[in-house]
């Protein structure tokens, strides 16, 4: 024997008995669980009407790469948008991956997370993400005056519409523009959710505008508007 009487083998340490070990309890995984959502109105915070979303990817960074590596563990989100993860214990970031078209409001680039025998885990577990909304419409000659575009009423093309963040009703350096095309139709994409006062600069000033000076919207996660027509005569 290496350093006791008895006739057994010791893995951990000097013994005086015969045939008993002594082994460290074994090191087991420690699980976590949280939720993916929709941020309805992007402010970063779960309201009671905002839902959790299906199919979405989180994983434990367990390099901290900012990319899912073989290996690292991983799941998608269940019908009610809930995850459950474990990993040995350890500091770690969990992340989740973000499909095209949205962006995320909670969670920033990864969540902190500290797990930590016996089955403790230490961190936020909630992700928050919003879909990228879009605004658009139609500029036309409203040849009747009737503030509505009738059949054979044709676009107007080449003027610039913005969005008027401050709503002083002038456009300003940093306000987001599109220009109408040859059918007097315009869109804006990737609108993130919030308030927006939507205007025209109007290029003719020999003409009448014959609808509302603006249109006011209040946007949420994956809005889609096509009904502003702005009319001139």
């Amino acid at each position: 024997t290496t350093s006791g009487t008895g006739g057994g083998d010791n893995t951990s340490g000097a013994g005086t008995g015969g045939g008993g070990s002594n082994i460290d309890d074994p090191i087991e995984p420690i699980d976590f669980s949280g939720v993916v959502f929709d941020d309805k109105d992007g402010d970063g915070f779960r309201d009671n009407n905002e839902a959790g979303i299906a199919g979405r990817s989180v994983y434990v960074d367990e390099n901290n790469n900012g990319k899912l590596d073989a290996g690292e563990p991983s799941t998608t989100t269940d019908s009610s948008g809930h995850y459950k993860l474990s990993d040995m214990p350890g500091d770690y970031t969990v992340r989740q991956i973000v499909p095209t078209g949205w962006y995320q409001t909670a969670g920033g680039a990864g969540l902190d997370m500290k797990l930590a025998a016996p089955a403790n885990a230490t961190g936020s577990t909630t992700f928050g993400e919003a879909k990228y909304a879009s605004i658009g419409g139609v500029l036309f000659r409203d040849k009747n005056k009737n503030g509505k575009r009738d059949s054979g009423e044709p676009g107007i093309q080449g003027w610039t519409v913005y969005l008027d963040s401050n709503n002083n009703g002038w456009w300003d350096k940093g306000e987001r523009t599109v220009v109408s095309d040859s059918s007097g139709k315009w869109k804006f994409t990737n609108v993130k959710p919030g308030v927006y006062n939507v205007r025209v600069q109007q290029k003719d000033k020999s003409l009448t505008r014959t609808t509302a000076s603006y249109k006011k919207h209040f946007v949420f996660s994956g809005s889609s508007i096509t009904s502003d027509f702005f009319g001139y005569a």
